[in-house]
C-alpha cells in the first residue's frame, strides 16, 4: 500500500512506521513536503493528515496547516485523488474543516492519532 503521512511530531512518525512496516510510506512534516509528494508520481492509496503543524497547537488558520492540504486534494483531478484520507488531528475544529473540504471528492474519516 502506498501511504502519505503528514505530521510534525517525530514520535508519531516513528510509531506510524512501526505499525506499517510492509507499506511504502512517504513521510512529510510540512505543507511544502506534502505538496511535493502529492504532485509527484502516482496517487497514494491512503493519505494521513494532521492539522496543526510546525509545533503550533489548536490553530485556526488554513495556510500552513493540514487544512491547506485538504483543500489542495479536493481540487486534484480524479486520476490523482487518494483512495482514502484519514484526518488524525486532535484539533477538532480544524479536523472538521478538513473533513468537510474533502467530502464528496474522496472517502475521508477522522481518527485522532
Amino acid at each position: 500500500m502506498k501511504i502519505l503521512f503528514l505530521d510534525d511530531d517525530v514520535l508519531r512518525h516513528e510509531a506510524f512506521l512501526r505499525e506499517h512496516p510492509s507499506d511504502t510510506v512517504t513521510r512529510a512534516s510540512t505543507v511544502e513536503e506534502t505538496l511535493v509528494a502529492l504532485e509527484a508520481g502516482s496517487p497514494f492509496d491512503v493519505v494521513y493528515l494532521d492539522h496543526d503543524l510546525e509545533g503550533r497547537v489548536f490553530v485556526e488558520e488554513i495556510e500552513g496547516t493540514g487544512c491547506e492540504i485538504a483543500f489542495f486534494i479536493a481540487r486534484l483531478p480524479d486520476n490523482k485523488l487518494p483512495k482514502l484520507v484519514i484526518v488524525h488531528s486532535h484539533n477538532s475544529a480544524g479536523a472538521r474543516r478538513m473533513v468537510e473540504a474533502l467530502q464528496g471528492r474522496v472517502p475521508v474519516r477522522h481518527e485522532p492519532f
